[in-house]
């Protein structure tokens, strides 16, 4: 009454007012979430279930990649899609958002996050498909000459106590 601010309604002391008044303040910012950190607890969960070799070769790779992240935090997944395709070739890329998005998925199930920002990117990524050029080593004339090299023991040396047969 004083400094004349009082309300003779009262509407300004009531509960809600004041729950109007918290909710238009600014809302404070929500940490972001490392990448890093979620790696390396993903990892460690790993190491009782996957050889030490693949740990220290497959998993120590990723985590230097992360290392090399211009924004390392799960929030930014969208950027770290787009420095793994100019930083590497498109496979390696496309293997380490698999794995990340791996991460994610198993931080999920662990309740560390909510959402899996990896869970698409790995489709996007476009890599060379294998050519239509066939595998078979051999004409059908030479797997029949083959076979009847060892049907006949050609190739056999005189001296071999076990013929090819």
């Amino acid at each position: 009454m004083i400094y004349e601010r009082f309300d003779p309604t009262l509407e300004k002391y009531k509960p809600q007012n004041a729950l109007s008044v918290a909710n238009t303040a600014a809302p404070l910012p929500v940490p972001k979430t490392s990448l890093l950190d979620l790696w390396e607890k993903y990892t460690q969960f790993q190491q009782a279930h996957l050889e030490e070799t693949t740990i220290i070769r497959d998993y120590g790779k990723i985590e230097k990649r992360i290392r090399k992240f211009p924004k390392p935090y799960l929030e930014d997944a969208i950027a770290i899609q787009a420095h793994l395709l100019s930083e590497l070739a498109a496979e390696t890329a496309k293997r380490t958002l698999k794995q990340l998005s791996a991460c994610c998925n198993w931080a999920m199930r662990k309740k560390l996050i909510s959402e899996n920002p990896f869970k698409e990117l790995a489709q996007e990524v476009k890599t060379k498909k294998a050519s239509k050029v066939s595998r078979k080593p051999f004409s059908k004339e030479c797997v029949a000459a083959i076979i009847s090299a060892f049907e006949h023991n050609t190739y056999c040396s005189k001296y071999s106590p076990i013929p090819h047969s």
